[in-house]
């Protein structure tokens, strides 16, 4: 049993995951930044701005390998249908193994979006209107998998953090 966090860049996803973390709950860590991370250092390294389909690739194999991993209970930034949502928005025809990926998370959460986008190096998403398309899609993706998404007002982390575990009636 595993709890997914998602919604769109600079939600405060892995900010309200730190909290949770600091709580004294697992967190599995996003794998799309940490992919961006060890690839750019390589050369020719799979990027989602020069390999977009061999990236999500790399991306599904981490996080399926960090969840099959993770404790029961632990909370996910991001899950394996996250990468459904980004080809779709990029356009790109969903690759069999994501189309395909087993899948059982016992809750989905969906961060509202900040009111300020803040780009960084790994985030290649460097506008508002993209992050927001990405925000609507990962939800419809979810609702389509057949989740009922549980919205998470926006708050600070704390209280985002506390809503969380009060929906899940744990802390």
């Amino acid at each position: 049993m595993k709890y997914v966090i998602t919604g769109g860049p600079c939600v405060g996803k892995s900010t309200t995951l730190g909290v949770l973390e600091s709580r004294g709950f697992s967190v599995v860590p996003e794998a799309a930044r940490d992919v961006i991370a060890r690839e750019s250092k390589r050369e020719g390294g799979i990027l989602p701005w020069t390999d977009f389909c061999g990236f999500q690739q790399l991306v599904l194999v981490l996080q399926l390998e960090r969840e099959k991993d993770a404790p029961a209970g632990a909370f996910c930034d991001r899950g394996v249908l996250d990468g459904r949502a980004y080809c779709r928005v990029n356009g790109i025809e969903v690759p069999r193994e994501l189309a395909e990926v087993e899948h059982g998370y016992a809750r989905v959460f969906l961060l509202s979006p900040l009111e300020r986008f803040v780009s960084d190096a790994e985030r290649y998403e460097k506008d508002p209107a993209l992050a927001r398309r990405l925000h609507d899609e990962l939800a419809s993706v979810y609702y389509e998998a057949g989740y009922d998404l549980v919205q998470v007002p926006l708050l600070s982390p704390d209280e985002r953090a506390s809503f969380i575990l009060a929906q899940l009636r744990i802390g």
